[in-house]
């Protein structure tokens, strides 16, 4: 039998550094959006800052963050006008894909590398060593949870 896990605070992985738990950090105030975003643009900066992942930024992280808002934003605008028009007349008179299907492409490998960066997906996070506490369930949790006896036996 494996000898039991540490509890997540004590922890250290030294090719990664010990776990970060988030649950500690001071509330973080709402700065300003970079001027000029999209209604939809702001709405993610907005949901990002009441997020608790954003409660560990610092300051000299700020011009990631709106290098990927600034990014998030073109790419929905090329997005929408994409939409309208998905095939164009090329150089020679004949209908191609429109071009901006390759600014979107290449926007959306920007813009995953700065999520993984600024650990804004789940792997991210835990690449980054970033742990949400209500997030993480003992064994034994895990355990009654599963003996919780709230429906009846189709055996019988």
């Amino acid at each position: 039998m494996p000898a039991p896990l540490k509890p997540a605070e004590k922890r250290h992985d030294p090719r990664r550094g010990a776990v970060v738990r988030m649950e500690n950090w001071r509330p973080a105030t709402t700065p300003k959006p970079p001027h000029g975003l999209l209604k939809a643009t702001k709405e993610y900066w907005e949901n990002y800052w009441k997020s608790k992942l954003s409660q560990s930024v610092d300051a000299s992280d700020m011009p990631a963050i709106i290098r990927l808002f600034t990014m998030m934003d073109e790419r929905e605008r090329a997005y929408r006008a994409y939409k309208k028009e998905r095939l164009v007349l090329g150089s020679q008179g004949q209908m191609v894909l429109n071009p901006l299907a390759k600014v979107m492409g290449s926007l959306d490998a920007e813009i995953r590398q700065m999520e993984d960066r600024l650990g804004l997906t789940p792997k991210a996070r835990a690449q980054l060593g970033i742990s949400f506490t209500e997030a993480v369930k003992s064994m034994s949790q895990l355990n009654a949870a599963l003996d919780v006896d709230d429906e009846v036996d189709p055996r019988k």
